[in-house]
């Protein structure tokens, strides 16, 4: 796989999907103060693109856009899709694939909404192409589940989530966060030699205090009023590690393995100091590092953050960390003892079984990894073509369903 056949892949959905960099008339304060202060810090900083369109600035991005905003597959590519003929069967789930059956299940609809096309009980596909795109936590356990997968070694495994923390300043002046795209710059200063990129955000309150460890009244001091409140987002780029996988649950759902190694740990409190300078140079009064070794810094404590930083006071399971992007479990590569697919997506000896999902990577994307996942479905979308073109014809008696069943 190369750049040069990624790149038009990139381009094509930066089309369809509308990505484009906000206009500097729709940047928040909370924004504006990231890229000034890492400006001011000699700091590499980036606008970000952003798949929006007809964005009213609500701010709820995280919560999700009652515009309908947002210009993901659900809002492109899948009526798209249904435009052209492709079958959607809602409230159905795959059970577990057998050769090219696909072992289905409907359910009756919740909450009123519509009911699936195909009535409430199981059903068998069959099809000549079978795509599994339930990304990391469906597509990995689904195949557990199936026929024929167990002899794949690496099912499972070198699972990554680019563990992520919030950095958090409060300002003496409002500086209303909460108001327009809550992420318009990302800074990659520390990306190469330090594994760690920093994002702008806002997140509401509820999802915010679980991602301090402030509590009390230095929680009350910090939070309140909330429209102060200027945040960073820091993400580790982490190792992709045969020990961190999924296995299978007796519900047959995915449970995930995931202990952070002290390269991530190393990462996360590089990131926190950052993130705190970035916040103090942008003139916070207060600032709060999870991993920190006391909840509240202010700027007499600029000069000690890598001292109060520091991987002898992050305490693993009292440091709250996000999973921000799942990856890997069905990785991409040419050895069936270390990887799931080929580099088109095949499923290593099942050459009618696909995988277009961030399953497929075989590590850590470093950044946001929307546009990698779209470009990687669209190669394995030009492989399952070519193979059907150049599949033997299959006798009328032997026909199979025309459809491909997709999870």
């Amino acid at each position: 796989m190369t750049h040069d056949d990624l790149w038009p892949r990139y381009q094509k959905f930066i089309q369809e999907n509308n990505v484009h960099l906000l206009p500097r008339d729709q940047l928040n304060q909370n924004n504006l103060l990231f890229e000034r202060a890492c400006q001011e810090l000699k700091w590499k900083v980036h606008p970000f693109p952003v798949n929006v369109k007809n964005c009213a600035g609500l701010g709820t991005c995280n919560l999700g856009c009652s515009q309908l905003s947002k210009q993901g597959t659900d809002r492109v590519q899948i009526p798209n899709a249904v435009a052209r003929g492709v079958d959607v069967y809602t409230w159905t789930g795959v059970d577990h694939l057998n050769g090219n059956h696909v072992h289905a299940t409907t359910r009756i609809p919740q909450w009123g909404l519509r009911p699936s096309t195909l009535s409430p009980g199981t059903h068998l596909f069959k099809a000549k192409k079978i795509i599994v795109a339930g990304g990391v936590a469906g597509s990995v356990p689904l195949l557990m589940r199936s026929k024929g997968f167990h002899e794949l070694p690496a099912l499972g495994k070198f699972f990554m989530c680019h563990p992520a923390m919030m950095i958090v300043g409060k300002h003496s002046e409002p500086i209303h966060s909460e108001r327009g795209h809550p992420k318009s710059f990302y800074c990659d200063e520390f990306l190469k030699d330090s594994g760690f990129l920093l994002e702008t955000c806002m997140y509401f309150p509820f999802t915010l205090s679980k991602s301090i460890t402030a509590i009390g009244a230095e929680l009350d001091e910090l939070m309140s009023p909330f429209h102060h409140l200027q945040m960073v987002l820091a993400l580790a780029a982490d190792e992709p590690l045969a020990s961190n996988h999924l296995s299978l649950g007796q519900d047959g759902r995915a449970r995930f393995h995931y202990e952070l190694d002290k390269k991530t740990i190393s990462k996360l409190c590089a990131a926190q100091i950052a993130g705190a300078e970035i916040l103090f140079q942008s003139g916070a009064k207060l600032v709060h590092a999870p991993g920190a070794g006391r909840s509240i810094l202010t700027q007499k404590n600029r000069s000690d953050l890598s001292s109060l930083i520091h991987p002898r006071t992050f305490s693993v399971g009292k440091v709250p960390i996000s999973a921000a992007h799942l990856m890997g479990g069905c990785r991409m590569g040419e050895d069936p003892r270390v990887s799931v697919t080929d580099a088109w997506g095949r499923v290593h000896g099942h050459p009618d079984i696909y995988v277009a999902d961030a399953s497929l990577f075989p590590q850590c994307s470093e950044v946001n990894p929307y546009l990698t996942v779209m470009a990687l479905a669209d190669r394995v979308a030009q492989a399952v073509v070519k193979d059907l073109n150049g599949a033997t014809r299959i006798n009328e008696k032997n026909r199979y369903d025309s459809r491909c069943a997709c999870s």
